[in-house]
């Protein structure tokens, strides 16, 4: 991400969250940089917190991107991320492959191809943001 935002001429500032889960700081923070939109990375800690991140950058009116669809359900903008239907089924061929006798060493590493994009038009709305045609258009969701 920082290599792709230097070409253009970006800055990526990065906000280390520690057991103090400090979102409403961070979000604070990225405010007062003119933060212009905040990724959220795939962490079970942030999945865990996703009410109080969304609900930060709610607050602090900055368009956010998360890694799953269920931040968007919690009211989040928008989410790109593997289809986690995907990733349990994947799952579900390992257990099964294990269960037939293979050994856990020996199965592939297998990475997830399927991903989605869910856009949250509400959330869009509350903070004054126009989602562009094209990009809605590409979502595999919208919820309204």
């Amino acid at each position: 991400m920082t290599t792709a935002a230097s070409h253009r001429g970006l800055e990526v500032v990065v906000a280390e969250i520690g057991k103090d889960r400090g979102y409403e700081a961070a979000f604070a923070s990225f405010e007062k940089s003119g933060a212009g939109a905040v990724v959220i990375a795939p962490s079970l800690m942030f999945a865990n917190d996703a009410d109080d991140i969304v609900g930060a950058a709610t607050v602090h009116e900055i368009p956010t991107i998360y890694p799953r669809r269920a931040d968007i359900l919690a009211g989040g903008l928008m989410s790109y991320g593997a289809r986690i239907v995907d990733a349990w089924r994947s799952c579900g061929v390992q257990v099964g492959r294990v269960l037939k006798g293979a050994a856990p060493a020996d199965l592939p590493i297998v990475r997830t191809t399927g991903l989605e994009l869910v856009v949250n038009r509400a959330a869009a709305k509350a903070v004054d943001l126009a989602i562009p045609s094209d990009l809605l258009a590409r979502a595999d969701e919208v919820l309204e």
